[in-house]
């Protein structure tokens, strides 16, 4: 339960909102991650109006 409220406080005080909806979240949340992932430095330059695109590009992977 700790690591679970500490990694919440941590995606609330460094991930900006930009989410404008209650059903992208999954899609920002797999966003945040490759970000991290690659680039902890990178800024988040993706926004509600890209979502679509992304959700395209993850429906095209195999291993998804």
């Amino acid at each position: 339960m700790r690591v679970r409220a500490c990694v919440r406080a941590c995606v609330r005080a460094c991930v900006p909102c930009v989410q404008k909806n209650e059903v992208d979240c999954g899609v920002f949340a797999l966003l945040f991650c490759m970000y991290v992932s690659i680039d902890s430095e990178r800024d988040w330059d993706f926004t509600q109006e890209d979502i679509p695109l992304i959700r395209r590009f993850v429906e095209t992977q195999e291993n998804c």
